[in-house]
């Protein structure tokens, strides 16, 4: 196994641009509209199935899942013990523990000049729908917010990193605020 940590990739892909795949709905017509990037990466187990350069996850249940799908992976949590991985490991707390605040966070550390980021909507029209990045939640906080996604909490994270204006929502409710 190959172990890399963020801190030592820093502007290692200036030049370069990604497209960050989440698990919204919105996931396939926001694919149409990306831009030809030079990497693509998936966030936990939603694309694993696509082409993709890595995927990007920190719930180590996820392991079992997608260690099959890929040979690179940056996270945070899980314990990889097999020789043909490649991992690259984020050590940094972050204000947001989901997968897709850690896709950004690599991403702007590694200094790539676009991240495209497409089915991350952070709309909840469907009150019976949950979202990938809303993380584990009690079913009273589920009920309390199910018409209504705060994506401010995110576009402030991301004003948090070095590069913000690098980032480009394809669609949604984040595109509505940081752009």
């Amino acid at each position: 196994m190959t172990v890399e940590y963020i801190e030592g990739m820093k502007d290692c892909c200036k030049g370069q641009s990604v497209a960050i795949l989440g698990g919204a709905p919105s996931l396939v017509s926001d694919m149409k509209e990306l831009p030809e990037t030079t990497q693509i990466w998936g966030v936990n187990q939603h694309t694993a199935i696509l082409p993709l350069d890595l995927i990007v996850f920190i719930d180590s249940k996820l392991w079992p899942y997608i260690k099959d799908y890929h040979t690179k992976f940056i996270t945070r949590t899980a314990e990889c013990d097999e020789d043909n991985k490649h991992i690259i490991r984020v050590r940094q707390q972050l204000s947001h523990n989901y997968s897709g605040a850690l896709a950004l966070f690599a991403a702007d550390k590694m200094g790539f000049d676009s991240v495209y980021v497409a089915g991350m909507d952070q709309y909840n029209l469907d009150a019976d729908r949950t979202y990938w990045w809303e993380g584990p939640q009690s079913p009273d906080i589920v009920r309390s917010r199910r018409l209504c996604t705060d994506g401010e909490p995110v576009v402030k994270f991301v004003r948090t990193l070095r590069r913000p204006q690098n980032i480009h929502f394809v669609s949604g409710r984040l595109k509505e605020l940081h752009q």
